[in-house]
């Protein structure tokens, strides 16, 4: 399950950071030694603390609320018994608290015991 907020400006989040507007974002991109690319999807200053997901547990399901708002960026989770084997099935989009951000919601039942939270660059 991809889940795709509102457009985040690349080239804003580029000059509040101090890079050059011509620097390529991706998985890939190092900056002064540092890998940029988690910093521009959840939308952090470089040298900051990143919110990663926060994750609540209660009533048979884990619930994941984190920053969305890159249109470029894919955030997707998924679930695996085992470590090898992963899906999206049995993850429940829930209302979003604002709109830069997404919450989802994971049963565990079935074996879920695995949880994995992947970051790619969407290309257009």
């Amino acid at each position: 399950m991809f889940i795709i907020g509102p457009p985040g400006s690349a080239s804003n989040w580029l000059d509040r950071n101090g890079l050059p507007i011509e620097l390529v974002i991706n998985e890939e991109t190092i900056y002064n030694g540092q890998k940029v690319f988690p910093y521009y999807a959840f939308n952090r200053n470089l040298g900051e603390q990143i919110d990663y997901p926060i994750v609540s547990l209660g009533g048979g399901l884990a619930s994941f609320v984190f920053y969305s708002g890159r249109e470029d960026v894919s955030y997707l989770i998924e679930t695996s018994t085992d470590l090898e084997s992963w899906t999206e099935q049995g993850i429940i989009a829930g209302s979003a608290p604002d709109e830069d951000h997404s919450r989802l919601f994971i049963g565990l039942e079935n074996d879920r015991r695995f949880v994995r939270f992947r970051l790619e660059k969407r290309t257009q």
